[in-house]
């Protein structure tokens, strides 16, 4: 691995909990230790704006289009509002056109279609740091 994914604070919000330790166990082959985790885009965002408050802002953003109380959607919508820098990648079995057009009008960074492979989380992370980069 070329770069050190070790100080990456990422947010994973999915209403599936298989959903989420799956994302968690694949980013910690990356290296990544520090996970924020939420259940609906509610506690996604409210975990979000705590993190944010404490100082310690996530730098990756992973949201489940389909989830209750507040779909993923709503919450990028909330989430750029709140950080407009933040890295947000949407993550879906539902990869039909509208979801995906809709994600793009709130500049989301990425999106990993369900089922994910190994490859498509290296691809986004490699994806994150050059944002990364470019952000500096």
């Amino acid at each position: 691995r070329s770069s050190d994914l070790s100080d990456l604070r990422v947010l994973i919000a999915d209403d599936m909990l298989p959903m989420r330790n799956l994302l968690k166990m694949m980013l910690r082959k990356f290296g990544v230790k520090e996970f924020i985790m939420a259940e609906d885009g509610q506690e996604a965002i409210n975990l979000f704006t705590k993190a944010v408050e404490k100082g310690n802002r996530p730098d990756l953003v992973l949201l489940d289009i389909d989830m209750p109380k507040v779909s993923g959607l709503e919450a990028l919508q909330q989430l750029r509002e709140i950080d407009s820098r933040v890295f947000i990648t949407m993550v879906s079995a539902n990869s039909a056109e509208e979801s995906v057009t809709e994600a793009k009008q709130h500049t989301v960074n990425g999106f990993l279609v369900k089922p994910i492979r190994s490859i498509q989380m290296e691809a986004l992370l490699r994806g994150f740091q050059a944002y990364q980069k470019s952000q500096q």
